[in-house]
């Protein structure tokens, strides 16, 4: 006996496909005490985007000698997929996965000698249906992380890429 299909069924639902842009990325990482350079990496299905690395950045308050630990990037990062839209205008719910990742500082070497590996922060899911318009957008958006220790804000731009 065959076993059921995983894939939803979309009927009666046009399918269109989008292209998914995020742009001005910025982390903010206070609740958090962490070196070296981030990564950002945005997974919807089998594909995958991820950023360069890009530093997390120090700076002490001369006002109350708080730390604050920052990071951002001009590199964008996009995703194309296909949004099910229903006959009441409605896109369905699309989840897309986004994940902080530390880079150790360079020259950082684990035990043996060999350099170490990108650690996980942690992850968050982001529901690219609630971006999806006919019209080209562009909205802000802010992902938490880690119990709200950490955050990413960025601009998620939106457009069908129509036939």
């Amino acid at each position: 006996m065959p076993l059921p299909s995983r894939k939803k069924l979309h009927l009666g639902k046009t399918p269109m496909k989008f292209y998914f842009r995020a742009q001005d990325i910025s982390v903010n990482l206070d609740g958090i005490d962490v070196e070296g350079s981030l990564v950002l990496v945005w997974k919807r299905g089998t594909r995958r985007t991820a950023s360069e690395p890009f530093p997390i950045v120090e700076e002490l308050s001369a006002v109350d000698g708080s730390l604050s630990r920052t990071a951002a990037t001009t590199q964008d990062m996009a995703q194309i997929c296909t949004m099910f839209k229903s006959s009441k205008g409605a896109f369905e719910p699309k989840l897309s996965k986004v994940s902080l990742v530390v880079e150790p500082p360079a020259g950082g070497a684990g035990r043996g000698g060999k350099a170490e590996q990108g650690k996980k922060l942690g992850s968050t899911t982001l529901d690219l249906g609630a971006y999806a318009s006919v019209d080209m957008t562009s909205h802000p958006v802010e992902l938490s992380f880690l119990d709200g220790k950490a955050s990413v804000t960025m601009t998620l731009a939106s457009h069908w890429l129509k036939d």
